[in-house]
């Protein structure tokens, strides 16, 4: 058989992708704004003409909520049954961090909004197997801000957050787990916004010696997430209480570590 290899579009491909389907709407000149968001060529095509659509029949003119609803529509319902999708209504204004956090934060949210150009265009992969998302670690007490902070970072990346229920991935059966984590990473590397991890000492806990057939199958199962992982294209966030708890080869290859404080005295209201 005849195989073709189609490369991935690039940063200007989708670009002129959605100039072309914006092309006589309001929102025109916003092609670029959009283009930022990893769907597929198909999937961008069907939502603006589903949300133009919407607004005809409503007759009125498109609006950036039209889109961002034939967006989730389009991208999203696979991943919807495996995760709890979140609206953002948090911002980074809303957020209070110390200094350093706070940086550090908003250096995630700059490495999510252009790693397509810096890993893609530029080539700057650290390698080939590498895929071009962003991953990073919230450390810190329950409290803190760490799910208000994937918020905010969702908010302001224009997608949702998608919180993963680790009960639905976790599974006693061998090969299991990593089937369903197949499927959630697939999913979420189309649908515009943040997979959130929470507690994921669970699922990215540290290796143990190999004692027997169990401890085996634990070690090969965490070095095919530690792989899954590494290949995913969208943003993820992992929460822990603890980082000592996550395993060595998992924070090693992480773009981001960020530690929350408790709050003090002075901000005793702020976290969430």
């Amino acid at each position: 058989p005849l195989r073709i290899d189609a490369p991935s579009p690039t940063p200007e491909d989708r670009r002129k992708l959605w100039e072309h389907h914006l092309a006589g709407t309001p929102l025109a000149q916003q092609a670029r704004a959009w283009a930022r968001l990893p769907l597929p060529p198909r999937q961008a095509g069907q939502a603006v003409i589903s949300a133009v659509h919407r607004a005809r029949l409503e007759a009125r003119p498109v609006t950036d909520a039209d889109i961002r609803t034939a967006i989730r529509a389009h991208a999203a319902p696979e991943l919807e049954r495996l995760a709890r999708r979140i609206v953002p209504a948090a911002t980074l204004q809303d957020l209070v961090l110390p200094p350093g956090p706070r940086a550090e934060i908003e250096d995630l949210l700059v490495r999510a909004r252009h790693r397509d150009v810096v890993l893609g265009s530029w080539r700057m992969s650290p390698g080939n197997a590498r895929g071009h998302g962003v991953i990073a670690l919230f450390s810190g007490p329950s409290g803190t801000g760490k799910t208000l902070a994937a918020e905010a970072l969702a908010h302001a990346l224009g997608g949702d957050l998608y919180i993963v229920n680790l009960a639905t991935i976790v599974d006693k059966y061998i090969g299991e787990t990593e089937k369903n984590l197949d499927r959630i990473l697939t999913h979420a590397a189309h649908a515009p916004g943040v997979l959130l991890f929470d507690e994921a000492d669970a699922l990215f806990g540290k290796r143990s010696e190999v004692k027997d057939a169990h401890d085996r199958h634990a070690n090969t199962q965490i070095a095919h997430l530690l792989q899954r992982l590494e290949a995913f294209d969208g943003v993820a966030i992992l929460t822990t209480n603890l980082t000592a708890n996550i395993d060595d080869a998992f924070t090693r290859r992480l773009d981001r570590i960020t530690h929350f404080p408790p709050p003090d005295a002075a901000q005793p209201v702020s976290y969430t």
